[in-house]
């Protein structure tokens, strides 16, 4: 679902395959750019691998729109790992 580049600076979410929200962990509501939030994962396409509809990964992150990497990863938005919820919840 996503890539690290030589930059070490995040996670390169891979938005051609997947639509990715940080959201709030209480109202669910978008966090702005930078803020922590709870990430969610949308699969733009189905198949055995991505058995999901959509998903609360458990993840706290922050979304950072244009990391500091040139090439290939620079198209691709990044999020920031923070930590980690105790489980996985399915919404």
């Amino acid at each position: 679902m996503a890539s690290e580049s030589e930059c070490h600076d995040g996670l390169h979410i891979w938005t051609d395959m997947y639509e990715i929200e940080v959201v709030d962990e209480q109202s669910h509501e978008p966090v702005a750019e930078g803020e922590l939030g709870l990430l969610v994962f949308t699969p733009l396409w189905n198949n055995t691998v991505t058995p999901f509809l959509r998903w609360e990964s458990g993840d706290y992150v922050r979304y950072i729109e244009r990391g500091e990497t040139p090439g290939k990863f620079s198209v691709f938005p990044m999020i920031r790992h923070a930590a980690r919820t105790a489980g996985f919840f399915k919404v």
